[in-house]
């Protein structure tokens, strides 16, 4: 059984009739790849250090995989190799930590990157998606 977090009440009383039962509980925190959020975070940061550098968006998401290259181990045939992984490839850990790799270089070399819960985030969001770049 599946609870979401405004369902504690719910869930609460589901454990208990089970503990009742004298059953055994397993549980488990499900966890998502990425979320959109996520994403659409690093393109709108990526959009806006590209507007303020005369770049492309794409070009800028390129240079933060290679300053910030984040890597994943695979097995073949045995033998443990590092390969290099994209934005697709990222699961949410590995996103949120190369967001926070290239937000403070960003923000070291004097971008005005907001944090992605504030106000200012969203006015840029739909600033440039107004401009049809985002």
């Amino acid at each position: 059984m599946i609870f979401h977090s405004n369902e504690i009440d719910r869930a609460t009383v589901y454990l208990n009739k089970l503990f009742e039962r004298k059953r055994s509980v397993k549980i488990e925190l499900i966890t998502q790849s990425k979320s959109v959020s996520q994403l659409g975070y690093c393109w709108l940061c990526f959009t806006h250090v590209g507007f303020e550098t005369g770049n492309n968006k794409d070009d800028i998401y390129q240079f933060c995989l290679q300053k910030f290259p984040v890597h994943k181990s695979i097995e073949i045939n045995g033998e443990m190799t590092l390969i290099s992984v994209t934005l697709s490839g990222m699961d949410k850990e590995m996103t949120s930590t190369f967001i926070d790799q290239f937000v403070v270089f960003f923000r070291q070399e004097g971008f005005d990157i907001p944090d992605p819960e504030d106000k200012k985030c969203l006015e840029m969001y739909q600033y440039y998606k107004k401009k049809g770049i985002l």
